[in-house]
């Protein structure tokens, strides 16, 4: 085996050559256009080998193979020596450069030459392979019992899974459900609002009509009044009455229209509670799907409140049940 001096000597002279970073050795802003790239394979690939033999048992080597080993690096450390010193200022640099690169590439080839078929052995032996080998089988079966036992947990708990879902999915719908209710009450105590101010509008106007209309009885005609003051007179009354009617007439269907909103609005929040209670009543998804249609229908349908006139209810709830059944079906089909 090799002596203690020697792999000491060894040690410090991989030290020596790695202490600068390649890129250092081979690019330098002072130098201009000048670089040392012509050799940056060999250098790297003698920084690699060097950086390997830091870390492996240099112990185990014989002596005659280390002494050859360490017989090749001087000659690098010299060449990296004098790259680290290379100055531009040279009476030749271009040739100094290329000089430098041609050791570089030969000391290299000789330091490879004489050390590579030894970073196997050694990184062998650091490595215990064997070792390894049997961890690793270990690590194996344990993995495969670890698998063996999550497929028989997840067997176990795929019902409670199943469940945490469902509950999940009513949680989902009665946040919604009450949300959308809150909001359709909201609307309905707005609406009311607004019917309650058009119902005095109304209230105010009729009276101001009817009070109008009693005020212009007592409006005399002057006896010596011609045609057209006379048809200039109950024009005028026309006219003001007119207007006072049909604001009063306005108002009253504004009135009427904002109760129907009112109506409206109140219903479908009422179908919207009762939504959660039919579909937990429901024993399959089958009968949740038909109460899911038919609330749909009743809380989108246009449905008369008796407020306007010539009320119909037309299909067009049936259409939006069509279009919640095809949602339904298509991410169904997804799942």
């Amino acid at each position: 085996m090799a002596t203690e001096a020697l792999i000491k000597q060894f040690r410090d002279l991989i030290s020596d050559c790695t202490q600068s970073p390649v890129d250092e050795l081979l690019i330098n802003p002072d130098w201009g256009k000048i670089t040392f790239e012509g050799c940056r394979p060999e250098l790297e690939r003698t920084y690699s080998m060097l950086n390997q033999f830091k870390l492996l048992p240099l112990d185990l080597l014989p002596d005659g193979p280390t002494q050859q080993i360490v017989n090749t690096l001087p000659p690098i450390k010299q060449t990296i020596d004098q790259i680290r010193s290379f100055s531009i200022e040279s009476g030749n640099p271009t040739g100094t450069r290329d000089q430098l690169v041609n050791q570089i590439k030969s000391q290299a080839d000789q330091f490879f030459t004489a050390a590579h078929l030894y970073i196997p052995y050694l990184a062998y032996q650091k490595g215990d392979v064997q070792r390894n080998i049997n961890e690793l089988t270990r690590s194996v079966e344990e993995a495969g019992q670890l698998v063996d036992g999550t497929k028989k947990d997840i067997e176990q708990r795929r019902g409670e899974i199943g469940d945490i879902i469902v509950a999940a999915r009513e949680a989902a719908a009665s946040v919604g459900v009450a949300h959308f209710t809150a909001d359709f009450n909201a609307e309905a105590e707005t609406q009311d609002l607004s019917a309650e101010k058009w119902l005095k509008t109304t209230a105010g106007l009729a009276a101001a009509t009817i009070l109008a209309a009693l005020l212009m009885v007592f409006v005399p005609v002057k006896p010596d009044a011609t045609t057209p003051q006379v048809i200039q007179l109950f024009t005028s009354k026309v006219v003001i009455l007119g207007l006072l009617f049909t604001a009063t007439i306005w108002c009253g269907r504004l009135y009427k229209a904002a109760r129907h909103q009112s109506a409206i609005n109140k219903h479908r929040a009422n179908a919207l509670r009762t939504f959660q209670a039919f579909t937990k009543a429901a024993s399959d998804d089958a009968a949740r799907n038909a109460v899911l249609m038919e609330s749909t229908k009743s809380i989108f349908a246009i449905t008369p409140s008796g407020y306007l006139e010539n009320e119909s209810a037309p299909d067009s709830g049936l259409r939006i049940v069509e279009v919640v059944k095809h949602a339904t079906q298509a991410v169904a089909s997804v799942k």
